[in-house]
Order: C-alpha cells, then sequence, then structure tokens
C-alpha cells in the first residue's frame, strides 16, 4: 500500500472567532478575517493541487512529508510571514491498512479536522466516505497523530481553525518484472510456429503471452534465470538458459537441427560435451566468449574447455613443459586460479598438458587479464575462476574418456528429484609411451609427466530457494629429469631430480535466494597442498601450506539502474618449509650462476589474510554501465594494511559499438620463502600494481565480432635480491611497466550449433620489463613481443568436423654466457654472462589439427577424435645446454610432433 496526504487547499470551513462563538468560548479572537484567511488558503490549495503526484513518490513512508510540509523545527514559526494565515502541516501520521483490505485502485477521504492553537488535531469527521469504513476510520486516526503549525490572526496569536483534508490511499506498485521473447526458427532461417516452447522458472513453469508465427512472447516476468526447452517434430530438442532483467525485454534467437535418419546422423555435438564458457561476464571491461562447443573443437586442446584460455588474447607461450599462465607481462605467480570463489593452486597439471578439472565438470571459465572486479584479490596480475558445474539430477549418467595422453570416468547419480551427486577420476598414460619418444628425439633426461585427479561432490535443494553443495577433489603430479655428468662438475645437478606436487580440498556451500532481487552465498574450503623438489643429490626444497577459506557474498538489485555486491573474503593459512642446498634466489631475473653455498633450514609459520569488499554497477543513463569497486585487505604473512579501489565503465554507442575502460590498484603479499623469517626478510611490503586500459569492442552482424584493446600495468614495490649479498636477503626495490595492445576476432556465422565454418583471431603485441633497485630497464623473463593465434574450423554435416589452429610467438628472452672462467676456489668453471635477458631464442611457431566424427546411437554418444600437436614436426628452441666449461652449447628443443588418438562416450 502507499498512501499520499495532501490538505484541500485548507479551506476554513468558519473563522476561528465563528469557531468559539459556537462552542462557547469566552474569548471569540475577534481580529480574524474570515474573507482573508479562506483566500489564502485556497491560493494554497492550488500549489498542492499542482504537486500530488510528486507526494505519491514519498508513499508508504512514515518519515516521509508530503510536498506542502513545513519545516519540523521551531524555524518555521519564526520564518512565518506577520497577519493572519492558514495553519500549516508539519507532520502527518502515515495510517495503517487495516487487516484483510487489499486495495486495487486508488481511494481517498475527505475530512473535516480541527486544528487547536497548539498544532494537535482535535477532532476528524469525514465528510466524504473512500465507500470503506475501515479505512474512513484509518485515515481519521493517522489524522489525529498529525501535527500543524495552528493559524495565525492579524495580531499574530494562534487561533483555532477547521480544515478541510483529503487524504489518499493507492495500492502498491507492481512487483518489478521483465519480458523474455523467444523466436524459433530452422537452419533456413524460416520460422518454426509449431515448436513446443517450455519455460521454466524459479517460480515453476510460464505460459506464453502471445504466440504467432515461430515468436514466443512471455510478458510481466519476475527478474532471474529461466531454463528454456524447445521441441518440434522432425527435428533435434534444444535447451538454454536465459536471463531476465527488471524492466527489460530480451529478445532470443533459437534455431534447431534437422533430425536426420539413425544412418545419415548428422549430430555433431556430443551431450557430454562440456559447457564451459571462457569469458568474463557483461558486467567488466572486458568480454571474450568461447564456447565449450568451440573450445572442445579447438585443434591442440584435445577437448580441455579451460586449456582454450591459452589461445585468448594476452596470454603468453608458457616455457617447455612449465605449464603456468602468463598473461599481459606478469609473472606466472601473479594469477590466481578459483573454483566457484575458493583459491586452488593450480589451473594445468605438469606440462601443461591438461587441466586440473575435467571438461564435463566445468560449466564455464570467466577469464580477467586485468582490471578485474573486487571480488578477486590478492594477486597484481589476472585472475582466473572455474565454475563447476554441479551433478545432474534426471537420471543415471557414465561418461569415459580414453586417449594416448590420459584416461577418465565420470559417474553421476540423481538424488530422488531434489540433488544429485557425481564421481570423477583420472590417471595420465603419456608416461607409457612418451618417454620413448623423447629418447628417440634426443630428450633421454626428461621423463613424461604423471598425473592423476578426482573430484567427488553432491548438491542438494531442500527448497526453491536453497542449494547446499559438498565437494572434495585433489590433483597428484610428478615430473622426473636426470643428469649424467659427472658429481664434481655440479653436485647439485648429478643424478635423479624429481618435482612433485598434490593437493586435497573440500568445500561447502550454501546459496540462498530471497527474491528475486536478493541472493546470498556463504562457502568454507579447507585444503592442503605439498610441493617437494630435489635437485641431484644435494638439493631439497619441500613446502606444505594448509589453509581454511571462507566467503560470503550478498547480491542485491535495488533498482533496473543499481546493484551492489558485498563481500567477506578471509584465509587462514599455515605452513612448513625446508631448504636443503644453496639459499633461495632471485624467482626472476637471474643469471642463474651455480652456487656451492648449502644451507639447511626449516622453518614454519601462520598468519591470516581477512579482507572485505563493496562493488556498485551504475547504469546512469541506458548507454553507460559503471563499475564502482573498492576491496580492503590485511596481509598477514607482512602485516601490511592495502585499500584497493576500481572503476571500469562501458558505454554503448550503438547496439553493435561499445567502447571500454577501466583503471584500478591491486596488491599483493610476497612468496612465502621470500617473507619467512628465516629464509627472507619478515619486513617486507606487499607488491602493488595499477592497471589501466582502454578498448573498443564491434559486433559485425550475429557472424562476427571484432575487438581492439590497450593496457599499461605499472608495478612497484616489487620483492628482489638485494645487491651484493647484503642481509636481508630480498627487497622491495623493483619496478616494472608492462604495455602493449591486442586485437581479437571471431567468426561464427551460422551459429554456434550449426554446420559450418568458425574460427577466431587473437593478437598481441606488447613490452614487459622490470627495473631491479634503480638499474636500467631490462626484459622480464616471459617477455613476448609478438603472439598470434588463429583458428579455422568447419563442422561437416553427419557429425564431422575438422580444425587447424597456428601460433607464432616470439622467443623468451635468453641471457647469452660469453665464456667460462675457472675457479680455483672452487675448482670449477663459472660463466661469465652478457646482458641480463640481452638475447632471445628463435620464434615459437606450431600448427595443431584435430578431426573428431560423432556417433548417436541412443541413449549412448560417442566420439572419435584425432588430435594432433605439432603437425609439421617444429623444432622449436626451448634454451641452450652448455658443456662443463661454456666452450660449447646445443639447443634445446620443444616437443615433436604428438598425434593423440582417443574416444569419448556417455550414457
Amino acid at each position: 500500500m502507499s498512501v499520499r496526504r495532501c490538505c484541500m487547499g485548507a479551506v476554513f470551513l468558519m473563522a476561528s472567532s465563528a469557531l468559539a462563538q459556537d462552542e462557547g468560548d469566552s474569548d471569540p479572537s475577534p481580529d480574524v478575517d474570515p474573507e482573508q484567511v479562506d483566500a489564502q488558503d485556497s491560493a494554497a490549495g492550488s500549489e498542492d493541487a499542482g504537486s500530488e503526484d510528486a507526494g505519491s513518490e514519498n508513499a508508504g513512508s512514515e518519515d516521509a512529508a508530503p510536498e506542502n510540509a513545513a519545516p519540523e523545527n521551531a524555524a518555521a514559526e519564526d520564518a512565518a510571514p506577520a497577519g493572519p494565515r492558514p495553519p500549516t502541516l508539519l507532520e502527518v501520521s502515515t495510517a495503517t491498512l487495516p487487516e484483510g483490505v487489499t486495495l486495487t485502485e486508488h481511494v481517498s477521504v475527505e475530512l473535516a479536522i480541527l486544528v487547536e492553537t497548539d498544532g494537535s488535531v482535535s477532532s476528524a469527521e469525514v465528510l466524504q466516505t473512500s465507500g470503506n469504513p475501515a479505512l474512513d476510520a484509518a485515515a481519521q486516526e493517522a489524522l489525529l497523530r498529525s501535527r500543524f503549525l495552528p493559524a495565525q490572526q492579524a495580531d499574530g496569536t494562534s487561533a483555532r481553525a477547521r480544515v478541510r483534508y483529503r487524504y489518499d490511499f493507492d495500492p502498491p506498485p507492481p512487483p518489478p518484472s521483465g519480458a523474455l521473447v523467444i523466436t524459433v526458427r530452422d537452419e533456413a532461417d524460416q520460422p518454426l510456429s509449431q515448436a513446443r516452447v517450455r519455460v521454466v522458472g524459479s517460480e515453476g513453469e510460464v505460459r506464453a503471452e502471445d504466440a504467432s508465427g515461430g515468436v514466443y512472447r512471455y510478458g510481466s516476468l519476475p527478474p532471474g534465470p529461466y531454463e528454456v526447452e524447445l521441441a518440434a517434430e522432425g527435428y533435434l530438442s534444444a535447451t538454454s538458459t536465459e536471463q531476465v532483467e527488471a524492466d527489460v525485454e530480451t529478445a532470443v534467437l533459437l534455431r534447431l537441427s534437422p533430425e536426420l535418419a539413425p544412418d545419415e546422423d548428422d549430430s555433431d555435438e556430443p551431450t557430454f560435451g562440456a559447457t564451459a564458457v571462457v569469458e568474463a561476464p557483461p558486467r567488466e571491461v572486458l568480454r571474450r566468449t568461447i564456447s565449450g562447443r568451440e573450445a572442445a573443437s579447438v585443434a591442440g586442446t584435445r577437448g580441455d574447455a579451460l586449456r582454450a584460455v591459452e589461445v585468448l588474447p594476452g596470454v603468453a607461450r608458457p616455457p617447455f613443459g612449465s605449464g603456468q599462465l602468463i598473461v599481459r607481462g606478469s609473472a606466472p605467480a601473479d594469477t590466481q586460479v578459483f573454483l566457484d570463489g575458493v583459491p586452488v593452486p593450480l589451473l594445468y597439471h605438469f606440462g601443461g598438458l591438461t587441466s586440473f578439472l575435467p571438461s564435463p565438470l566445468v560449466d564455464r571459465l570467466d577469464f580477467y587479464p586485468s582490471n578485474f572486479s573486487v571480488r578477486y584479490g590478492r594477486r597484481v596480475g589476472a585472475a582466473v575462476e572455474v565454475r563447476g558445474r554441479k551433478p545432474r539430477s534426471d537420471g543415471f549418467h557414465v561418461n569415459f574418456d580414453v586417449s594416448a595422453v590420459d584416461a577418465s570416468l565420470i559417474l553421476e547419480a540423481p538424488l530422488s528429484d531434489w540433488g544429485g551427486i557425481t564421481a570423477a577420476f583420472r590417471n595420465s598414460l603419456i608416461g607409457y609411451w612418451l618417454t620413448p619418444l623423447l629418447d628417440t628425439a634426443g630428450v633421454s633426461n626428461i621423463s613424461a609427466p604423471v598425473y592423476r585427479d578426482y573430484q567427488v561432490m553432491g548438491v542438494v535443494r531442500p527448497t526453491d530457494r536453497d542449494e547446499i553443495l559438498l565437494r572434495a577433489y585433489g590433483s597428484r603430479d610428478g615430473f622426473a629429469f636426470s643428469s649424467s655428468e659427472p658429481e664434481d662438475e655440479n653436485p647439485f645437478e648429478t643424478g635423479r631430480s624429481r618435482l612433485t606436487s598434490d593437493f586435497d580440498r573440500i568445500d561447502l556451500s550454501w546459496e540462498r535466494r530471497y527474491n528475486a532481487r536478493t541472493r546470498h552465498e556463504i562457502r568454507a574450503a579447507l585444503g592442503s597442498r605439498r610441493e617437494r623438489f630435489n635437485l641431484g643429490t644435494a638439493q631439497r626444497t619441500v613446502t606444505e601450506v594448509r589453509d581454511l577459506a571462507l566467503r560470503s557474498e550478498l547480491h542485491h538489485r535495488v533498482g533496473s539502474a543499481f546493484n551492489v555486491r558485498f563481500g567477506i573474503d578471509f584465509i587462514a593459512s599455515s605452513y612448513d618449509l625446508e631448504v636443503v642446498g644453496p639459499p633461495p634466489g632471485a624467482s626472476e631475473g637471474s643469471f642463474e650462476s651455480p652456487e656451492f653455498d648449502v644451507i639447511d633450514v626449516r622453518s614454519s609459520g601462520s598468519f591470516v589474510e581477512p579482507a572485505v569488499y563493496v562493488e556498485m554497477d551504475l547504469f546512469p543513463v541506458e548507454e553507460l554501465q559503471i563499475i564502482l569497486g573498492l576491496r580492503g585487505d590485511y596481509l598477514g604473512s607482512v602485516e601490511e594494511f592495502t585499500v584497493n579501489p576500481r572503476l571500469a565503465a562501458i558505454y554503448s554507442v550503438t547496439p553493435a559499438l561499445r567502447l571500454k575502460a577501466g583503471v584500478g590498484m591491486f596488491s599483493q603479499a610476497p612468496e612465502l620463502v621470500e617473507a619467512d623469517a628465516r629464509l627472507g626478510n619478515p619486513n617486507l611490503d606487499e607488491i602493488n600494481a595499477v592497471h589501466g586500459s582502454l578498448g573498443a569492442e564491434l559486433d559485425v552482424g550475429d557472424a562476427l565480432n571484432l575487438g581492439m584493446e590497450g593496457f599499461y600495468k605499472h608495478l612497484y614495490s616489487r620483492v628482489v635480491v638485494n645487491e651484493g649479498g647484503e642481509s636481508p636477503p630480498f627487497v622491495n626495490g623493483g619496478t616494472g611497466r608492462i604495455y602493449g595492445l591486442e586485437i581479437n576476432a571471431k567468426l561464427n556465422p551460422t551459429g554456434e550449433d550449426s554446420t559450418g565454418v568458425f574460427g577466431f583471431l587473437s593478437y598481441t603485441l606488447s613490452r614487459s620489463e622490470r627495473s631491479d633497485q634503480g638499474d636500467p630497464w631490462r626484459l622480464f623473463d616471459f617477455d613476448q613481443t609478438h603472439v598470434l593465434s588463429t583458428s579455422l574450423g568447419y563442422r561437416f554435416r553427419r557429425g564431422w568436423s575438422l580444425s587447424a589452429l597456428f601460433r607464432l610467438a616470439s622467443g623468451n628472452p635468453r641471457t647469452p654466457v660469453r665464456r667460462g672462467i675457472y675457479d680455483v676456489a672452487s675448482d670449477r668453471y663459472r660463466p661469465v654472462y652478457g646482458n641480463l635477458n640481452g638475447g632471445r631464442d628463435e620464434y615459437f611457431h606450431r600448427l595443431d589439427v584435430r578431426v573428431e566424427k560423432t556417433w548417436r546411437l541412443d541413449p549412448i554418444s560417442l566420439t572419435f577424435y584425432l588430435d594432433v600437436q605439432n603437425a609439421y614436426n617444429r623444432q622449436n628452441p626451448e634454451g641452450l645446454n652448455y658443456n662443463y666449461n661454456f666452450t660449447q652449447s646445443e639447443t634445446q628443443n620443444g616437443l615433436p610432433i604428438i598425434p593423440s588418438i582417443g574416444l569419448r562416450g556417455e550414457l
């Protein structure tokens, strides 16, 4: 209910003197002139009448005063003009809607009220009823609680007055709603008027207001997600999820493919295909999209949806076998990977062959190369969030994938009709054949990486508004190499060496949707990770970290032009470190000179990292979106508080052309070994960065999307090795600058789910430089001036698809060795280096090819694929190996041609 209150011109029914005489007052106050007062009140009433509509904006609020109300303080009386005047409304009470009364239209009550000389209302008589006695009584009670500035006579004294007053009742405003318009067509772009469309929201199935000519209109829908199911005789069924926003008409074009006979199976999308979307959400400045189907079709990824991020603009090629993620010239440690808001140690297994989460369990991948939301913190580079797919509850499912690289099995089962459970396991197979292949290629000192991972999760939905998910997952990795050099050449690189890494995590989340505008998510995760590295027979580094992560995030949409997000992000960690061998050195930018000093240090510690953040999404005009964010962190490992403001804007020049800009501050704690009291410097400060970007995005019809963005990052307070070996070993003495331009194009003229050509192109031109303690600028270890990725594919009928990916990148920087010099004290040769990162390896280039064939043998789907990496067997240089006295060198080449044959299936 809303209430509007207004005086109807404050017209006196009689003058104060007449009131006094009628009621037997001995002092009739003869100075009041009835005609003068009536004239003044009529003038006041005309102003009120002109502002009645404005008064409705204050409806329903006890504190809201109507538009003709006077100030609620003594200054109102002091400012009142001299001479006779009518009473002036100071405060009117809001009426309580009687129990059982529902308003469907506007109604009003007209009353005669008696205002006393102290401004109180002593009586309220109904002159014109609303038609409902209960509403009449509610209006009377409200006016008896109201307060006026009393009427004034010619001599300035107060007088009693009777006033005519209208009390308005308005029905409550309708809840926010939007519209959904679905157009259904076939592959020939002809409307399918016979299609059956089912739309289901949080409150159940909704019916179309109008359905004709293949267009289905759904109006007055509460905002939120809606599941759309399409079916038509002779066509394959399809599903889609659409988001309805308040006061917005969402238009969707969906196409159905014809259903062919079993021997002419045209299906080219298996049901087990990942539904991943590699994108930043629309609310971010940067938006680039590769759907799960496109990701599975990209050559060189082996159908791994998460690996599609490697070919996006801004992502550099990692060094051989590292599996690191290098984004816009930032160090790998500057990028954080999240799974549903919880940090995880890695995105890929060793070697970068496979991501840690199987594609069928990936719902979406959000990639933020810079200027990311305040939801993400503690990193100065980039953020990647993997959104996991919830277990299905529509039946029992079995999914398998066997290839030359690994084998996986996924089992899903429903929990009644209110949840489901999923279990997944994967183990590498590459070691059985790659190690002999490396031996044949002359890479005899490296064995293939070995890995395995697991995921177990269950989800229940006890009510329509609640969802609870419990998940346990983990990963194991191992990588070994050996050296046959005599021990007296370098004791730290002699014999068998091994790098192992594993992590385990369990998390529990609860999501509650209070209404169409408000959603709350709470998540708790407990985990541990272990890394062990031994180099030769004399060097060992062991790290074990245990952490507890908590996140509470509240989303609320205030209206169509304002959204707000508030969050608490908390991490508590403890660690154990063991270092045997040379002391830790620089993580980047060192000459890699062999050190023969040996330390044996064991250290441990604990710290907390609480953070709070708030983000507002504003739409001051329809074409402009502004995102304001503020994040505050306490970095417990260095005992520092940080405050990071961030701002982004998207302006739609036309529906097809969008301009984007963003700027923000980002902070990060040093690495554990750098801030540890025994191994590093506990007095280090945080590392900071400022991000800036400016770009544009253009849609050329439905077939082509073009984008261009320039970026700049300024790094300061970087952790570097103290000059001259002084103590402490690490200081905040480094700066950095990263700048460049990215261009991308995406071609999908026939739609993602149709046959035809698809492809994309991304190119990054960048420069990443560092300066250590005032030294001249030098190249960053992972700087790559040019990075080009271009993919082209074709989806044929009968389930065939063919795609190719070509990648070209500048070689990694390299510090040249001029000669060797004999060190008498150690009886060994030491290298004499040239300028740090003064050289560069040759260009890297590679062609990957992928062929797929899918069969649908209801209820089984099978896909055979051949994925060939490095199809023309390019010998890509990955650095130089030197002999004992540095007089000779040989090029270390990357992987040769690697064909991978596999079979995927689902029941």
